[in-house]
């Protein structure tokens, strides 16, 4: 049922006390005899519904249950002990073997409350046409190996119906819960996937029909080709079962990963059986496999065994959990053997539904479906299917919106409450009365209040008893910018244009459209931490019910801010003695007395009386209580604040495990960390109760599904209580994590904005400490995070950090200082402060020359290079960039990506130059050095580069380079470049005249440029702006684009810009008749063309010039011109120039009357036909009319862009002269459409 929304009911089951998991682990080994596992005692556990649920928002307390393996040992009919478990195992005792031991699960996990909870909300789903999703939160191990797909509960108090197992009913899910972290994997989108399907059949075990397996594999993916429209699946097959093969399959990107074989299972860990040597198995770890198939980017992996006389538990219950810890998002596996026929059942029912955007939950029902349909219920192979989900969402490869195809809302209900919600019922039923779509609340309160726990409650009871038509999503913001909170909250729903959107508005104007569909949706925001993010958040869901939390009050209009205030002293008291676990009625009045002196000291506030009450549960009097606490101020203040942490941080002093953590988290920069940096050196076994621990207390938050953070004010006053040397050695720590996370994903960028705020916080704390050598700390950091902050606009946070560094550059070792003068000028260059950049740029080049480094000297030398090409000085800039080559040619690999850089800058000016030839061997040696080193960003510059020469002159090159730089830019996230391509694809709708799309390709290329303060984009903008408006005869608003074209470009010291502005400006003096205006500014290009050797500018100018010429009378000066013109363009190649050289002649010469006016009126129309020609192709670039279609037709995704202000050179363009004119030959002012410059 593609579509299906299921609705999540956890149930969690632990041993230990009634609060809080055991950190024990109570582990059976699986291979122990079934003889010796009877003999096992029994264990106390607890079991309780995990978070809110469809039926009833009140988890209710936890209930005891006893586990023993007895509970499945039965004596057969000559009163000998039998196994339930193994009888499934070996396929023995049928059906009755089944209801038993489904029953006897069902009892386990099923106690009263938790059984009557999850009826009501199995019920509730379906009268709404949902399903559910039973999540098993095992947190005992020994529970894990337990067959739970075959839970029964009987229907009606009937017995021995089939439709009692969960597993077989279509709207049931029954999904295994690793709680090993880990950050939800994104899913990907458009249709286009990889699946690696391996089969191994070692020798000397029994034979598998592999062959079978595979057929219908390929059959099912067949299926899908014919079927599901727009889905393209590539199959990557093995064939000899070998870790050799294994490997090479899984070298690239995978989706889906499906191995049938053999699995083995001993000592707790499972492996593969794959082919070895001389074909003998060999076994193939789960860890190994995880590390494999992470580094692959695998979403899915299906593990089929089937059916031998090798007998394991749970051959893949290992594997799958390493699978999941390693990031997959679903894990397919088999607990016990499958029959041949079963496991070619699972590829057909699978495959289609899954690459076909269904939920893997529906998947996962079709299997068994088909397995109980061919082979009855005393097969047990359709309850050996186990999946491993992560997240809530189910589907993992979501299909691209399309007009027929709805998607359904997210449902994300609110975390579990920590405690008993009293005191608060009055002020609950007034907000929930109050809550409706285009209704805004925001909770806000002290620290401790419990604002997020009544805003969790609010959230969940409006959810659970109101009709919200298109969903619920609740989702944690913290510490962010407004264009992160509403990726944040898009990235919960299936596509990527809010992602793309570039800027704010974009993005708040692509949510908004995203909720259109969905009517009514009910949001709840957990800690939104100012006005900015509250505005942005307000702005993008209008016409939702929105619900928010946070310390301190909006004051925003369209919001109404309730305050949570403490709790009374009655409701105070109640919650005390009800975490005590004690009524009032069991107390003497001095007793009663204490108690409410304790909550008053506490505030009354929640989480302080939270936090005494578990002092009294493991053994303090109230009296020792009260004593610890009287020294603490009347009311709640920065000191109280660290008495409540100092109170805690004792009481964890039996959880070393748990110190360390609140410790360790403390030290990171932002207060927050990924379970990655804070598990490190921790056992598994101890790390997870110990996070659980805390953040029962209070002292942490879970920020998603791998990252806790720290309340700012435990950090900031609870400190001081810690361990001096304990806090010193974490911070260490933490710091030496950050620095190697960053060299080791210095190329990575998703993975650095990750940790973004963590690494620029580590930066000044660098730059701040007193410690040796703390200055070239920062600057090996910065080296990692250049690239980084560089492409995603993150200028003034790099430039900062180095100018700190250079503030004091005594303290920095020689190599540093010459990088940080290098880098600094780079900045500068992005900011256009070129003057600034040359003078670091000759600091950077001295010091590179003083210590012998040729190749540092010449990046120094290509930079230089780069500012002046931006300063319009090519003879300069073409000295720097050969001197630059030749020092960098000394070590090409070393110079690597800057020598790429220099070739394409060098091809950019010899284009200008006119010098095509030397153009295009230097736009070569570009592109095969920077595939050599595997650069994409040098790949697109210099496609990007060479394409905008050919424009004039092969347009379908042209196109063809864009389009190349347009598939490498998808790989990184340079919105600049982006803004390049935009503007280039709009120069291409220029020549063919397609202005309305012109139009929309500068806008959107203008928005990158503004949004990132690229000045130099800015003013090819305005040029381009003008250029629409000259085609169009709207003179005075062309003239207007061009006179800010010139003042920016003169502001920015960009002279060469300055100069094609000015012939732009030119033109539209001579169209209005302001002749002398015209000639002026004709001179100044001549001036600069000649100067530069521009010969593009020059046969420009001389052609404009030669009609002026006619203007004034002059014809044989026009004539002169015309083929001084005529002859550049020839040299140059150049189509656009030689449309504007060849019409000037043809005009000249036919109002001459001289011979080759019909000659040079053809040529310019076949340059023009040239041009022209290139439609089909463009329109497959961008075929849309709006700039929203136009940006999303051109790019699939983000797009990135130059790391350094590369000036694409300007092109010149004219538009075709009237037939009239074409067929007399006569000059007409009025029809001329001169020349326009892109």
């Amino acid at each position: 049922m593609p579509g299906a929304v299921y609705r999540t009911f956890a149930v969690r089951v632990w041993c230990g006390s009634k609060e809080e998991p055991d950190a024990r682990i109570i582990q059976q080994p699986d291979h122990v005899a079934p003889q010796a596992r009877s003999e096992r005692k029994e264990t106390a556990l607890w079991v309780q519904v995990w978070g809110s649920t469809p039926g009833e928002t009140n988890p209710g307390e936890p209930e005891r249950v006893t586990y023993s393996p007895d509970l499945f040992v039965r004596k057969d009919a000559s009163g000998e002990p039998v196994n339930l478990l193994d009888q499934i195992k070996d396929r023995q005792g049928g059906d009755a073997v089944l209801y038993q031991v489904g029953a006897i699960l069902a009892e386990l996990i099923f106690p009263k409350a938790v059984r009557s909870n999850f009826l009501a909300s199995r019920r509730k789903v379906k009268d709404v046409g949902e399903r559910l999703r039973l999540r098993l939160v095992l947190q005992v191990p020994e529970l894990k190996s337990l067959p739970w797909e075959y839970l029964y509960l009987p229907p009606k108090e009937e017995i021995c119906d089939p439709s009692g197992f969960l597993a077989l009913d279509q709207d049931i899910s029954i999904v295994r819960h690793e709680d090993i972290g880990g950050e939800e994997p994104s899913t990907p989108h458009g249709g286009k996937y990889r699946l690696v399907a391996a089969f191994a059949g070692p020798d000397g075990q029994p034979k598998l029909n592999l062959e079978g397996d595979r057929e219908a594999i390929a059959a099912a993916l067949e299926a899908i080709s014919k079927n599901s429209k727009g889905v393209i699946v590539s199959t990557a097959w093995g064939g000899q079962g070998t870790r050799e093969e294994l490997e090479r399959l899984l070298k690239g990107p995978c989706d889906v990963f499906h191995f049938s074989g053999h699995g083995y299972f001993w000592e707790g860990e499972g492996s593969l059986l794959l082919v070895g040597a001389d074909r003998k198995s060999e076994k193939y770890e789960g860890s190994k496999l995880a590390q494999l198939l992470g580094d692959a980017k695998v979403k899915v992996a299906i593990l089929e065994a089937c059916e031998s006389a090798e007998r394991g538990d749970n051959p893949y219950g290992g594997v799958a959990a390493a699978l999941v810890l390693k990031g997959l998002a679903a894990v397919v596996a088999s607990q016990y053997r499958l029959r041949d026929k079963n496991a070619v059942a699972i590829a057909k029912a699978i495959y289609p539904r899954l690459l076909s955007g269904e939920t893997i939950d529906h998947c996962i029902f079709q299997a068994r479906k088909s397995i109980f349909q061919q082979s009855a219920l005393g097969d047990r192979d359709w309850g050996a299917l186990v999946l491993y989900l992560r997240g809530d969402q189910g589907v993992v490869f979501p299909q691209q919106e399309t007009e027929d195809r709805k998607v359904s809302a997210p449902c994300i209900e609110a975390p579990p409450l920590q405690m008993p919600l009293i005191g608060r019922a009055d002020q609950l039923e007034q907000l929930a009365a109050q809550v409706k779509p285009g209704v805004n609340l925001f909770l806000h309160g002290n620290f401790g209040v419990g604002k997020t726990s009544l805003a969790a409650q609010l959230f969940n009871q409006v959810s659970t008893s109101a009709p919200i038509e298109r969903g619920r999503i609740w989702h944690r913001l913290g510490k962010t910018t407004p264009e992160r909170a509403i990726e944040s909250l898009a990235r919960l729903f299936p596509g990527r244009k809010v992602s793309e959107a570039d800027g704010l508005a974009a993005k708040t104007e692509a949510f908004k459209a995203l909720l259109a569909s969905f009517p009514g949706l009910l949001i709840g925001l957990d800690e939104v931490s100012d006005q900015t993010i509250g505005r942005a958040v307000l702005d993008a869901t209008n016409g939702c019910a929105v619900m928010m939390n946070g310390t301190a009050p909006l004051k925003l209009n369209g919001v109404q801010d309730v305050k949570v205030k403490p709790l009374s002293a009655e409701a105070a008291r109640e919650l005390f003695l009800s975490l005590c676990q004690v009524s009032a009625a069991d107390l003497n009045k001095a007793d009663l007395i204490l108690v409410d002196k304790i909550c008053k000291r506490m505030g009354r506030l929640p989480l302080g009386i939270r936090l005494a009450a578990s002092k009294c549960a493991e053994g303090d009097s109230y009296k020792t209580l009260w004593l610890r606490l009287e020294t603490a101020p009347e009311t709640i203040s920065n000191d109280e604040v660290q008495v409540l942490f100092k109170a805690n941080y004792d009481e964890l002093a039996s959880l070393p495990c748990a110190q360390r953590l609140l410790v360790r988290i403390a030290s990171f920069p932002a207060l927050e960390a990924s379970f990655a940096a804070l598990q490190a050196g921790e056992k598994i076994k101890e790390f997870f109760p110990a996070k659980d621990k805390l953040i029962s207390l209070g002292l942490l938050d879970a920020i998603g599904p791998d990252r806790l953070s720290q309340h700012p004010l435990l950090a900031e006053h609870g400190n001081p209580a810690l361990d001096r040397e304990q806090v010193a050695s974490e911070r260490r720590y933490a710091e030496q994590w950050l620095e190697k996370y960053a060299r080791d994903n210095r190329k990575n960028h998703p993975m650095l904005e990750k940790e973004q705020d963590n690494l620029l916080g580590l930066l000044d704390d660098f730059v701040q400490s007193e410690e040796p050598g703390h200055l070239d700390r920062v600057i090996a950091t910065l080296r990692n995070l250049f690239d980084f902050l560089r492409i995603r606009g993150l200028w003034s946070e790099a430039f900062e950090r180095i100018d700190a560094c250079l503030s004091s550059e005594q303290y920095l070792s020689d190599e540093n200082r010459g990088w940080a003068f290098l880098h600094r000028a780079i900045l500068h260059t992005l900011l256009a402060r070129y003057d600034d950049a040359l003078s670091d740029l000759v600091r950077a080049a001295q010091r590179f020359e003083c210590d012998g480094d040729s190749v540092n000297l010449g990046r120094a030398l290509y930079r230089r290079g780069v500012v002046h090409v931006l300063k319009g000085d090519l003879m300069l800039a073409d000295q720097d960039l050969r001197d630059g080559i030749a020092h960098m040619s000394f070590d090409p690999l070393l110079a690597g990506a800057d020598l790429a850089g220099a070739f394409a800058r060098q091809g950019a000016v010899l284009a200008q130059q006119g010098r095509r030839t030397e153009a295009q061997e230097a736009y070569r040696r570009s592109l095969r050095l920077a595939e050599q080193i595997g650069d994409d960003e040098e790949q697109t510059r210099a496609h990007l580069g060479r394409g905008a020469m050919n424009q004039a002159t092969d347009p379908a090159q042209a196109l063809a380079d864009f389009d190349q730089a347009r598939r490498l830019a998808e790989k990184t996230g340079d919105q600049i470049q982006r803004a390049s391509i935009l503007h280039l694809i709009g120069c291409q709708h220029y020549y063919s005249e397609h202005y309305e799309k012109a139009q929309a390709c500068f806008a959107d290329a203008m928005r990158l440029f503004q949004q990132f303060g690229y000045q130099n984009g800015i003013a090819k903008c305005l040029v381009a702006f003008g250029n629409l408006a000259l085609a169009e005869r709207r003179y005075d608003e062309a003239r207007r684009n061009y006179e800010q074209a010139i003042e920016l470009n003169t502001s920015l010291k960009q002279a060469g810009a300055a100069a094609y502005a000015t012939y732009q400006l030119a033109v539209v003096a001579q169209r209005d008749g302001r002749l002398d205006d015209a000639e002026r500014g004709y001179d100044e290009c001549q001036k600069y063309a000649h100067a530069e050797k521009d010969r593009v500018l020059e046969a420009a100018v001389a052609a404009q010039r030669a009609k002026l010429m006619l203007q004034r009378d002059k014809p044989q000066a026009a004539a002169l011109l015309a083929r001084k013109a005529s002859d550049l363009a020839k040299a140059l190649d150049d189509k656009l120039t030689q449309i504007t050289a060849s019409s000037a002649l043809a005009v000249v010469l036919g109002t001459l009357k001289q011979e080759g006016a019909q000659e040079a009126m053809a040529a310019a129309a076949t340059a023009r036909a040239t041009i022209k020609g290139v439609e089909g192709e463009l329109q497959s670039l961008s075929d849309a009319k709006t700039t929203t279609e136009i940006s999303d037709r051109i790019f699939n995704s983000e797009l990135p862009a130059p790391s350094s202000p590369d000036r694409i050179p300007d092109r010149i363009i004219a538009n075709e002269i009237p037939d009239r004119v074409m067929h007399d030959l006569t000059y007409d002012d009025s029809d001329d459409d001169g020349g326009g410059l892109i």
